[in-house]
């Protein structure tokens, strides 16, 4: 290839990286901590609870496979998911994102974990797509919310809170085609926030 011709292709790949960021919407991120923030693997065994969510089962399973593998690499062996471990006493309609005095104690007599990691997905607000959006003569708006919840087996409390909220908007007259969210794609954006929120402040078990 030419001097020439080298230079019009490295012409032709700078527009193209020039026209992909100026056509993609980047989502917002709000984080609240109810707990403090810190999280000790070294100690302990932890379940890993199915997401409640109203979205697909495709999507339920991905996120559950993300929550796992990713905590996994923090505490090893001792992070197990729910589906891999025989509860005889329980029923998986008692696994619920708020569990009862009941479930915890049934888990603390029978099961032999000391921690029960739960998350919650909520689409909010669900107007623009994954793909391409070409801007309205309305504000469209996707927003989702993706909470974590850890709690301590033996006595049924929170030892660990966190929320992320994930939004993306286009204003009203963008007539540019923009590469955009959707709620379901935010709720996978703001799990990956919230496990590297988890992973920047854990001790990890060695």
């Amino acid at each position: 290839m030419n001097r020439k011709a080298l230079s019009h292709l490295e012409s032709v790949v700078i527009s193209i990286i020039i026209l992909t960021v100026s056509s993609c919407s980047f989502p917002s991120y709000q984080y609240v901590f109810e707990t403090p923030p810190v999280l000790n693997f070294e100690n302990g065994t932890w379940l890993v609870n199915r997401i409640q969510a109203d979205i697909p089962w495709t999507a339920k399973n991905a996120l559950d496979r993300n929550m796992t593998k990713e905590l996994q690499k923090l505490g090893g062996d001792s992070v197990q998911f729910i589906d891999g471990v025989n509860f005889p006493y329980l029923t998986p309609d008692q696994f619920k994102f708020a569990p009862s005095e009941n479930t915890f104690t049934l888990l603390q007599s029978t099961s032999g974990f000391d921690f029960l990691i739960n998350t919650k997905a909520i689409k909010l607000r669900d107007e623009l797509n994954s793909f391409r959006s070409k801007g309205t003569n309305r504000f469209q708006k996707s927003k989702s919310e993706l909470i974590i919840v850890i709690y301590e087996i033996k006595t049924g409390q929170k030892i660990y809170s966190q929320r992320v909220i994930a939004s993306e908007s286009l204003d009203e007259n963008d007539d540019r085609f923009t590469f955009s969210d959707s709620a379901l794609s935010l709720i996978f954006k703001a799990q990956k926030k919230a496990l590297k929120n988890i992973k920047k402040r854990a001790v990890r078990n060695r």
